[in-house]
């Protein structure tokens, strides 16, 4: 299992389990232009990992430090998932981040991630609440 920075090569497998997670969680609409610039800026301005194992990219992370509504800095994670590894995805972001707080949303309500992150250290701050 190795956890490094992605290549152009590494696109196609991300892009294919990033929208498999997404119909898994009730996405039915992804904008593909905006999947693609996001890794792009990640891998070349931020932060951006893939998990291989086996030869194979099993998951991965990205994220930008972007002012908040406040103009403060904040790192925060535009997408992770890993069926593997994830704790060693979000020591390297937190590590990666330094003194500028680490964002990590768990979008779905994935109560195994919750504690996850909470292990890793992570404080819950605040509830984000979607209208549809």
């Amino acid at each position: 299992m190795v956890v490094r920075t992605p290549t152009d090569k590494d696109y196609p497998a991300l892009r294919r389990i990033g929208f498999k997670f997404l119909r898994e969680n009730g996405v039915e609409q992804y904008d593909e232009t905006l999947f693609r610039r996001y890794f792009a800026r990640c891998v070349s301005h931020g932060f951006a990992r893939v998990v291989e194992h086996d030869g194979k990219i099993v998951g991965g992370m990205f994220a930008l430090i972007l002012p908040n509504t406040w103009g403060k800095l904040m790192a925060l994670d535009l997408w992770c998932y890993s069926t593997r590894e994830t704790p060693k995805l979000l020591k390297e972001y937190k590590k990666w981040a330094g003194d500028v707080p680490a964002v990590v949303t768990n979008s779905f309500g994935n109560e195994r991630f919750d504690r996850l992150i909470e292990r890793l250290g992570f404080k819950k701050t605040s509830t984000v609440y979607v209208g549809e």
